[in-house]
């Protein structure tokens, strides 16, 4: 099966913290390739998630501007084999205010 990529932009407020033309939607969410992500926004949290089939999701703080949001993105640097395709890949949690603009599938 051959993925589907997007082009998608991420918003915080009027600040945009990640462009790509290689995101994958997977379960509600679109994942962005890391080097895609607004550079120094993103920063360590200790806050961990385990998915039964995705593995070990790490969660990341954004800081821009005078705006910190708590564990707002995640990452999987690891994911089980049937989530290969999200490895490196950030996901922003939409409830903290970031918006998924999508422009185009490929």
């Amino acid at each position: 099966m051959s993925e589907k990529y997007y082009s998608a932009t991420a918003w915080l407020g009027n600040q945009k913290i990640a462009q790509t033309r290689q995101a994958i939607f997977l379960e509600g969410n679109y994942y962005f390739p890391i080097e895609d992500v607004t550079e120094g926004i993103l920063s360590e949290s200790p806050s961990i998630y385990y998915c039964h089939w995705k593995g070990k999701a790490n969660y990341k703080n954004i800081t821009i501007n005078d705006q910190n949001l708590t564990d707002a993105a995640w990452i999987y640097l690891n994911p089980f084999d049937e989530a290969k395709m999200i490895q490196n890949k950030v996901a922003f949690d939409k409830a903290q205010g970031i918006k998924i603009v999508v422009d185009e599938e490929r």
